[in-house]
């Protein structure tokens, strides 16, 4: 009989530290990446006023230089570190790690209404900051830099592990993807609301949505589920 749960860490390689640090005693870990890009041919527009980051990804499909020091909004923290360390100035972090916080920063930091903004964006991401920006005013260019894609062997892999207790869900494509390889009877934790709705909608019994929209955050919702 097993001692501990078994819960499964779907980042890519390198990104689940936080998560084993906060849950090595608690659980027995398995990493198992759900998510992969690949980049999208796409032309940078040749004037701007702001950039709109809303993933670190984003950052590995752009002429980083080309942005110049044009001023950047970051989604969150973590986009916000690798914003800096590829040497780009960043004016505008929301508290919460959230399109609609992003937004309202944005808002009061007069950054929106007739500036023009260049969202490079992964292909099958939600509409809503991109609808929430030109219905603040802003001069819209819209790209998609890159697609999220289900790595391959990632099924056979799922098959091979046994009974699990829990899946760590960071995106809504996480979540997608993790259905569409035969995990839909699994239990998820999620990152925050919008990978919770796409788990719901596609039937998933949600045990915990972090708070803190981070995969600390979603770490520290496991520890505080008392599921286990």
């Amino acid at each position: 009989m097993r001692s501990r749960p078994h819960l499964l860490l779907t980042r890519a390689a390198g990104q689940n530290d936080a998560a084993r640090a906060v849950l090595a005693d608690l659980a027995e870990l398995t990493e198992l990446p759900l998510i992969a890009f690949e980049g999208l041919p796409h032309a940078l527009p040749t004037r701007f006023d702001r950039v709109v980051i809303t993933s670190a990804t984003v950052l590995q499909f752009l002429d980083v230089d080309a942005l110049g020091d044009v001023p950047v909004a970051a989604v969150g923290p973590r986009t916000q570190q690798a914003c800096l360390a590829a040497g780009l100035r960043v004016d505008v972090v929301p508290k919460q790690a959230l399109a609609g916080a992003l937004l309202q920063a944005l808002g009061a930091a007069g950054a929106v209404r007739g500036q023009r903004v260049f969202y490079p964006r992964a292909e099958d991401v939600s509409p809503d900051l991109e609808q929430g920006l030109r219905s603040a005013g802003a001069v819209l260019t819209s790209v998609a830099v890159y697609r999220t894609i289900c790595p391959a062997g990632a099924r056979a892999a799922l098959n091979k592990l046994g009974t699990l207790d829990g899946v760590l869900l960071a995106s809504g494509s996480a979540a997608a993807h993790l259905y569409r390889i035969g995990g839909g009877d699994l239990p998820v934790f999620c990152i925050g609301p919008s990978t919770e709705k796409v788990a719901r909608d596609l039937g998933f019994e949600v045990l915990g949505v972090a708070q803190i929209h981070t995969s600390l955050g979603l770490a520290h919702c496991v520890l505080e589920s008392a599921v286990f």
